[in-house]
């Protein structure tokens, strides 16, 4: 080989390798202080992260999306659940645990949700059940259902048991981020 040969290897290689485990896997978006901006295929949105303070180790905090408007109030992005729209998830943490988590997966343009929840007291350890949450648009205008909302695509449990939420989705990434949409 030749110098220039090994040379122009030595650059593509690291951008070959850096592209592609990007390739089709969702990217992991991390919620900022309070809000942070997401471009999707439905527009762009702001994930709103917020806390109520209880005054002690288990506040609460709470995760919301909404789509601002150019003119008026801000559109509230709900997520359905049982029938019923709710605003907000709530994440709960305590001084060793997290009992509820949330991760927010973009593929392409597609925006994923996982909230994490498990019963028991903060120190068990039992299984999560991850709800997985798709952004999804009310195209036929339907009555009673929003124009932007989180759908709930799927239930799923994990077999081994975690104490901590965040634990657990981690330890689990590949049991939510392949499911079919």
């Amino acid at each position: 080989m030749t110098l220039k040969t090994l040379l122009l290897a030595g650059v593509l290689v690291p951008v070959i390798a850096l592209a592609a485990p990007r390739a089709g896997l969702p990217d992991t978006i991390t919620p900022q202080r309070d809000m942070t901006a997401i471009r999707t295929a439905e527009g762009d949105i702001t994930l709103l992260y917020t806390q109520i303070g209880m005054n002690s180790a288990h506040d609460v905090e709470l995760i919301g999306f909404i789509r601002r408007a150019a003119d008026g109030p801000a559109e509230q992005i709900p997520f359905e659940q049982n029938g019923d729209y709710n605003p907000t998830l709530a994440v709960r943490h305590g001084a060793d645990c997290a009992v509820t988590g949330v991760r927010v997966l973009r593929t392409g343009r597609h925006l994923r949700v996982i909230h994490a929840v498990r019963k028991g007291d903060w120190l068990e350890k039992k299984p999560f059940t991850f709800s997985v949450f798709q952004l999804t648009t009310n195209d036929g205008g339907m009555g009673g259902t929003p124009s932007l909302y989180f759908v709930e695509k799927t239930k799923l449990t994990t077999k081994a048991a975690y104490c901590d939420a965040e634990m657990a989705l981690d330890k689990e990434a590949a049991l939510y981020r392949n499911v079919a949409d």
